[in-house]
């Protein structure tokens, strides 16, 4: 299945309505963003919205070229159990849905 497709399933069933398939993974991290009480889609930055979720936990937002290591911080800071790049990032964002 097309990645970007994928996301947009997810995206609908979290109450996503007009958006376009490749706008859905903004979607996502700005409804994780929200519920950790940041502001949400501020911009259609994804690196944008990684730092603001990343700074909510208590960390120190990257680089916006090392989009992996924020996603793996972010995560350490939920869970110690994946800390490794490695890791899928679509896997990264249904395991956090999933705690919303």
């Amino acid at each position: 299945m097309n990645r970007n497709r994928l996301l947009y399933d997810i995206a609908t069933v979290y109450g996503a309505t007009g958006i376009k398939p490749n706008s859905a993974q903004n979607f996502l991290l700005s409804k994780i963003s929200i519920a950790l009480g940041g502001v949400g889609g501020v911009s259609n930055n994804r690196n944008h919205l990684l730092d603001e979720i990343l700074t909510r936990l208590g960390g120190t937002p990257s680089k916006p070229s090392s989009r992996n290591d924020i996603l793996v911080a972010i995560n350490t800071a939920i869970t110690p159990v994946y800390t490794s790049i490695d890791y899928n990032r679509n896997k990264l964002l249904t395991d956090w849905l999933g705690m919303i």
